[in-house]
């Protein structure tokens, strides 16, 4: 009894085998597998094209991202070269304004007040030909 146990066991133990190999097979064949754990023909490729996809829009993402820091970068350096060019005017306010130049006193504090309409006639940074006054305002040298 023993004996027809262990023999009815193994054969039970085959068959399982047997069906599980038949199983993988088959169901490999049918779903287009090309390797064991492979993938459907046209899977792969929708996934790569996805893929692209995806890399292509983070890219165009940073693209965006890199603009508008640039964008960001050129305002705060404009902002910078401002503050610089307000200081001088300040500075060169206080250099004219001492001793002989305190009646003019009156010009500068309204060329500092309005910057586009400029009463000083003291160039605080020469530019090539160009001249900046005390009001931030650009003149032509006039010789």
């Amino acid at each position: 009894m023993g004996r027809r146990r262990t023999e009815d066991r193994r054969k039970e133990v085959e068959g399982k085998k047997e069906e599980r190999e038949k199983k993988k097979e088959g169901g490999r064949e049918e779903m287009g597998m090309r390797r064991k754990g492979g993938k459907k023909e046209g899977e792969e490729k929708g996934r790569k094209k996805e893929e692209r996809k995806k890399r292509k829009e983070t890219g165009m993402r940073r693209e965006e991202k890199k603009k508008e820091d640039e964008k960001e970068r050129r305002k705060r350096r404009r902002e910078r070269e401002r503050e610089k060019i307000n200081l001088r005017i300040t500075l060169a306010t206080w250099k004219h304004t001492k001793g002989n130049f305190l009646p003019r006193l009156q010009d500068h504090l309204t060329a500092l007040s309005s910057p586009h309409i400029s009463n000083c006639t003291y160039p605080i940074r020469k530019r090539g030909r160009k001249e900046i006054y005390c009001g931030g305002k650009e003149n032509n040298r006039v010789e």
